[in-house]
């Protein structure tokens, strides 16, 4: 028998080596496929670490570019103007039209509602309202402001809402963007009024006469007065008219410039107190009580002989108003609860006196 050499004889057998030699070939080019693999990941984690960075960057660029380049933002009078100014990406501003008198209700309404969909209502999952504000000027009645994106987005934030005139998008009025920045702006105001201040009327029936502060808006922009009013207590025949039941009604003047004509001249009735007694005497029927010691007459409230109203302070005078002796004895003698030594300067009323006798 021929003598071979085998694995019994300590030597590796040929098919062995080539079995082997197979199986490393295989598990290097498995280690390469690997390594390329876990390169094109790395590559690819880079490259997608890098669009998403540079994609962010980019929407910081867009939405600071206004202000990009400054190295301290600092506070709002260190922004150019022009750069806060609203463009065409920002949010579009909607004018709704309301119940006048219920501008500010209806706008804490509105905030309310979204902090409940903001938290979800009736367990239901949150569902934050697509709108990013809504305001209100005093000096615009009947009217709010939503800021939102879409037309849509407004109608259901005032789906529900009482005193809202617009239900459908094609009642809401699209602010124009260079409009929207004077809807936001205040004007200062140089002289600031203070409860107890003395005023003057502007225009109207009670041009030039005095009043004063009982009350200051939180804007600044209205003010509550209070003045002896203007009543006239010897109407003319001819601006009244009997009813069915014999009882004397103010005519109906219609409108238009014969109506005008009609109308009583301005500044015919003397200032004098509001006594509910004698007003009902010459005009019964025409005052109601309403409360403790308030009245209503000819759409006025008198309260303690005063007439109160709310009024903006660009219609009245407001700076180096001084009373006149006359004046001053007017509006004492109205009430008693005035108090003396915060509405009158008592030194001013001794000059006034004074001047009074040497006349």
């Amino acid at each position: 028998e021929e003598e071979g050499f085998g694995p019994d004889d300590g030597f590796i057998d040929e098919e062995d080596i080539y079995d082997t030699a197979a199986s490393c070939i295989r598990a290097a080019a498995e280690n390469a496929n690997l390594d390329r693999m876990r390169r094109q990941t790395e590559n690819q984690t880079a490259e997608e670490w890098a669009h998403n960075a540079e994609e962010m960057a980019r929407n910081f660029r867009k939405k600071y570019r206004r202000i990009a380049g400054r190295k301290d933002i600092g506070t709002s009078d260190d922004v150019p103007r022009h750069a806060l100014m609203p463009d065409l990406e920002d949010p579009s501003l909607w004018a709704v039209s309301v119940k006048i008198g219920r501008e500010r209700q209806i706008v804490m309404t509105i905030m309310r509602k979204a902090c409940a969909f903001l938290q979800g209502i009736k367990g239901q999952a949150p569902a934050p309202m697509a709108i990013h504000s809504a305001f209100c000027r005093d000096s615009i009645p009947g009217k709010i402001y939503v800021e939102s994106r879409r037309r849509e987005s407004v109608i259901e934030a005032l789906a529900g809402i009482v005193g809202v005139y617009a239900r459908t998008a094609d009642k809401l009025l699209l602010v124009p963007i260079e409009e929207m920045a004077d809807l936001l702006k205040f004007t200062k105001i140089e002289h600031e009024l203070k409860v107890g201040a003395w005023v003057r009327f502007k225009q109207g029936h009670h041009t030039g006469d005095l009043a004063q502060v009982i009350e200051v808006g939180e804007n600044g922009e209205k003010v509550g007065i209070k003045f002896v009013p203007r009543i006239d207590m010897n109407p003319s025949e001819q601006d009244y008219t009997e009813d069915k039941r014999g009882v004397k009604r103010q005519r109906n003047l219609g409108s238009g410039k014969n109506a005008i004509n009609k109308r009583p001249q301005r500044h015919t009735a003397q200032p004098q107190r509001f006594v509910p007694a004698e007003v009902q005497r010459v005009y019964p029927g025409e005052v109601a009580k309403h409360g403790k010691d308030i009245y209503k007459f000819h759409n006025e409230e008198y309260r303690n002989g005063f007439c109160e109203k709310a009024v903006s302070v660009t219609s009245l005078v407001v700076e180096d108003v001084q009373p006149t002796l006359q004046e001053i004895e007017l509006f004492q003698g109205v009430t008693a609860e005035v108090n003396v030594s915060e509405s009158v300067n008592l030194r001013q009323l001794a000059q006034l006196k004074r001047k009074a006798n040497e006349v």
